[in-house]
Formats: structure tokens, C-alpha cells, sequence
């Protein structure tokens, strides 16, 4: 009899597979500056009333705030500055596989472990020779697909690997605009409420924030 609870179980059954990140973003969404703006800290012309002293601060608060929607934790299911994210499978997958948090550039390489626990690794220019094709749709949507049946692989987690080049751009000014908002937005509303409540003051959430993503949010699959 299993001792886990059921949302355990569940979660011990469907989880197979994970989306993690090989080479991060080399830049950040937004920068201090734009964050001193947006929060009203510091206008065009004006000099730093805080002498970068909070600048350490304010680049958190826009790191957490990309987290809260940016890939791979994030509930967009995109990824905004470009970055190489690996896919690793538990189990063999259909012919076609959908690579999650578009869009999607191109694929680094395809490694899986053999019966024998020996690792294979296929490199981009050498995927087609192999059978592999990648096909890539306007919208960033991405599938890796397999001509025939998957490789034999040993029976072990993360038995499949697909390293793949993910995102708008290697600049924040690559990503969307709304999305950019979003984060400064979300940022700056950090800098204002530093504290885990408020007393004394009436929030009004302004449903327009989210509603300005919800057509760009894409689902896992």
C-alpha cells in the first residue's frame, strides 16, 4: 500500500519529465534605471536621491518578478532572454516531441543513455543524418521529431536529453513589449510594498495587468 498521499501519487506518476536551464540569460529584462522610472524614484534629469545604494535591492525585485512569469518556474511558459534549456525524459516518447517555453531557436543536441549506460550524443549538424527532424512553427512552437521508432534506452530517469537554444533575444529591447511591462510593473510594485502586509491602506488589484498576458501565455504540454 503506497504511503504517499494522493496528490503525491499523482504527482509521482505524471512527472516524466523536466525542463531545466543549461546557460542562463546573459542579461537581465530590465534594468535599475528603468525600474527608478517606472516606481517614480527617479525622474529623467534627476540625479539618484539614493546614490545606488538601493540598486542591489531593485535588481532582486526585477529578478523576482521575471521569475513570476519567465521559464522554466515561471506560469507564461515562455522564455524571454534567450537562454539553452534542457528537456530531460523518464520514458521513451512519441515520434514527435513538443519542446515546452518557446520560442524556440534551434536544438543544441539529442543525448540518451543505451541499454548498456552508455551515453550517445547527437549534435545539431548531425540530426538529420540520424533521423531526427525539427520543425519549427511562425508562432516559436518547436517539435523534435523522430522517423522511426526511439532509440533503445536504459530503464533510468532523465534516459533522454534534448539541449535546445530558447527565447527572444540575446537583449531586454528583443522582448516583448508587454511583457517587459508586466515585469516593471510587478517590480516596481515590489519597491512600494516591502512588507508582507499593508495597514492602513486600500489595494485595488488592477485586473488589466493580468489580462494583458493571458493571450500570450502558452500551456505545458
Amino acid at each position: 500500500m503506497s504511503l504517499l498521499r494522493p496528490w503525491q501519487d499523482l504527482q509521482r506518476v505524471t512527472q516524466e519529465w523536466r525542463l531545466s536551464v543549461v546557460t542562463p540569460p546573459v542579461a537581465p529584462v530590465a534594468t535599475v534605471a528603468e525600474l527608478q522610472r517606472q516606481a517614480r524614484i527617479l525622474f529623467p534629469g534627476e540625479a539618484d536621491p539614493f546614490s545606488g545604494a538601493e540598486d542591489g535591492d531593485l535588481d532582486r525585485m526585477i529578478a523576482a518578478a521575471t521569475q513570476l512569469i519567465d521559464s522554466p518556474e515561471g506560469w507564461l511558459g515562455r522564455s524571454l532572454i534567450t537562454r539553452t534549456l534542457r528537456l530531460s525524459l523518464d520514458r521513451s516518447p512519441p515520434r514527435i516531441v513538443r519542446l515546452p517555453s518557446p520560442p524556440v531557436a534551434s536544438i543544441t543536441q539529442v543525448a540518451y543513455t543505451d541499454p548498456d549506460g552508455v551515453d550517445v550524443v547527437v549534435l545539431s549538424g548531425d540530426l538529420a543524418t540520424e533521423g531526427y527532424r525539427f520543425d519549427l512553427s511562425d508562432t516559436g512552437q518547436a517539435a523534435l521529431i523522430w522517423n522511426d521508432d526511439w532509440p533503445d534506452t536504459e530503464d533510468r530517469p532523465a534516459r533522454i536529453r534534448i539541449d535546445y537554444v530558447a527565447g527572444y533575444g540575446l537583449a531586454s529591447d528583443d522582448i516583448p513589449d508587454v511583457a517587459k511591462h508586466y515585469i516593471l510593473m510587478r517590480a516596481a510594485e515590489l519597491y512600494r510594498d516591502r512588507e508582507a502586509s499593508v495597514v492602513g491602506t486600500i489595494h485595488t488589484k488592477l485586473e488589466h495587468v493580468e489580462r494583458a498576458l493571458d493571450g500570450f501565455r502558452v500551456r505545458t504540454p
